[in-house]
């Protein structure tokens, strides 16, 4: 093993002879120890090995025989015997190259094989493994199968040739003697694409609610590269092409459809051009980042609640905010549906935004004062025990009262009847006294209805309630009304 020191000193006023240093069993020992040691703080050391015979844990102790008192002196030593076995230290454990055109070749990286064992490390193999194509290495180790000897050491020289675009990955693997076998250094590079996409714009602004625009798409390559190159959208745009398939120096018409007044503002897009199948060896794909902005508004309101007693109305100040350049007409509104007895008017109704300042309007909300509805008529007398009379009954019964005074005094007149000859008789029976009787019932019956019936007068209330109204209001895109925005105005009614 390594060396482990241990120091002698002195600290009496004599000075201190050792006769022996002794190390037992499989511990050795030397030591500067044999001239005396000077008194008062004089030093020697001793350094202590262990060589051990079997695989085992072994004690031992290191003895020095000396004049000092208590003599022998002794230091205990332990150790452990271990089977002697290669170990593997690779460095570095990874690899990252920087992007790379794909058929180039990159600059050489390095890693460093060591044999950090006690025996000698035997290396059976080496190879790469993943996308083995696209990477390269030439190494000092030699041909396998090699041995490399303890605290011995090889280097390998690895190189990065992509043979397709986007990520690529392998492996340099190490099988050998040593334990964890095999060793792997992983490998991490990029293939770019030969050729490229650009754009005369990459960006486009229209007005919020444009169902389309074009882009006119351009790529460039080495005169080396005539592939024709197809273009496509990645998900979540729906794109046509025209022509869909060009080479170095061409243009293809982009023309991006299915915009909407909901489309996210800005919509990105991502064009790709390809060479080849996704993924096998020499496929290339290209990317063009494409952007479009939408001219479009906002409509918010200042303050977002007021408070009113009713019959009072509240004032806000709406404000339509021009996004991206917007600077069209807006036409605002309340809803249809709107709090009893509220109503709403825009001065002005209609607002064009200058960008970047934005238009304001005045919003005024009216309420209606709330108040006891009138009696249906003038209520009449009150009669203890009874409800207040109805003021169309109190007619007819005085009318009726009327009439049955009227057909009493009827009834005392006698009454003739025409006879042959000439002559007349007075009435007898039902015929006389029927009109006095069916007035006296007519009577009765509203009387009835008269006492029965209680006044008209209302406890209805008109106006608007106290309450807590959430209105919104919307701002309708004056050139197309499927484009609308609205900000939501809170009133207090008290």
């Amino acid at each position: 093993s390594a060396a482990q020191t241990v120091t002698v000193t002195n600290a009496g006023s004599a000075s201190l002879q050792i006769t022996s240093v002794a190390a037992s069993a499989d511990f050795a020992q030397t030591n500067t120890c044999a001239a005396a040691v000077a008194a008062g703080g004089g030093t020697c050391t001793i350094s202590v090995t262990f060589t051990p015979t079997t695989v085992a844990a072994e004690t031992g102790q290191l003895t020095l025989t000396d004049n000092a008192a208590g003599s022998p002196h002794q230091i205990a030593l332990a150790g452990t015997g271990v089977a002697q076995a290669p170990a593997v230290t690779l460095s570095p454990t990874s690899l990252t190259f920087p992007n790379e055109t794909v058929g180039a070749t990159s600059p050489a990286q390095t890693v460093t094989l060591s044999n950090s064992g006690s025996a000698a490390l035997n290396v059976t193999m080496i190879a790469l493994t993943g996308d083995s194509g696209d990477f390269a290495q030439t190494n000092t180790c030699g041909t396998p199968p090699v041995q490399l000897a303890p605290a011995a050491s090889c280097i390998f020289t690895v190189t990065f040739k992509p043979t397709a675009t986007g990520s690529r990955t392998g492996s340099l693997t190490i099988t050998d003697s040593a334990s964890g076998s095999p060793h792997a250094v992983s490998l991490t590079g990029n293939g770019a694409p030969v050729f490229s996409l650009s754009a005369a714009s990459t960006s486009s602004t229209v007005l919020i609610g444009t169902a389309s625009t074009t882009f006119t798409v351009t790529t460039s390559a080495p005169s080396s590269f005539t592939s024709a190159i197809t273009l496509s959208c990645e998900s979540g745009a729906t794109c046509a092409f025209n022509p869909t398939s060009i080479k170095p120096g061409q243009s293809s018409a982009l023309t991006v459809s299915g915009l909407s007044a909901t489309s996210s503002n800005p919509t990105n897009l991502t064009v790709d051009g390809s060479v080849g199948t996704s993924g096998t060896t020499g496929s290339q794909t290209a990317k063009l980042a494409l952007s479009i902005f939408f001219q479009d508004f906002s409509v918010g309101a200042s303050p977002t609640l007021d408070s009113v007693s009713a019959g009072q109305s509240a004032t806000y100040t709406i404000s339509v905010s021009p996004v991206n350049g917007f600077n069209e007409s807006v036409t605002l509104s309340c809803p249809t549906s709107l709090p009893a007895g509220v109503s709403c008017s825009f001065n002005p109704s209609s607002v064009t935004p200058k960008a970047p300042a934005a238009a304001t309007s005045t919003l005024t909300v009216k309420t209606t004062v709330r108040s006891a509805a009138p009696p249906l008529s003038k209520p009449g007398p009150t009669f203890p025990g009874h409800r207040q009379p109805a003021g169309p009954w109190l007619v007819l019964f005085w009318a009726a009262a009327l009439l049955a005074a009227w057909g009493a005094w009827a009834a005392r007149r006698p009454l003739v009847q025409p006879e042959k000859g000439g002559y007349s008789r007075p009435a007898r029976g039902l015929a006389r006294t029927f009109p006095g009787l069916a007035l006296f019932v007519a009577a009765i019956l509203l009387t009835a209805l008269w006492t029965g019936c209680g006044s008209t007068t209302s406890t209805g209330t008109s106006g608007t309630p106290a309450s807590t109204y959430q209105i919104t209001i919307t701002g309708t895109l004056g050139s197309n009304n499927a484009v609308i925005r609205g900000a939501t105005v809170v009133l207090a009614v008290s």
